[in-house]
């Protein structure tokens, strides 16, 4: 089985946009931060933004059986 993933920024789904995301653990098993690297075709159907909520799911049958990150954009470096 494979590991599927789902990401949403302001409730839109982006996952075909992303190229790689890497988590930072706080306090144990918990994330605290997350890094998210995405296609520049992103902004056809999202302009990111400051304080847009995150979502990341992930699951072996479904991409969406586990939420493991729920937060805010912080910071966003457009390339």
């Amino acid at each position: 089985m494979t590991l599927q993933t789902q990401v949403k920024i302001n409730s839109i789904d982006v996952t075909n946009y992303l190229v790689s995301y890497e988590t930072e653990a706080d306090f144990g098993s918990a994330i605290g931060s997350v890094s998210l690297k995405f296609h520049r075709g992103v902004s056809a159907i999202l302009t990111p933004e400051i304080y847009q909520r995150i979502e990341i799911w992930r699951g072996f049958s479904t991409p969406t059986d586990e939420k493991i990150f729920d937060g805010f954009i912080d910071t966003f470096l457009p390339e």
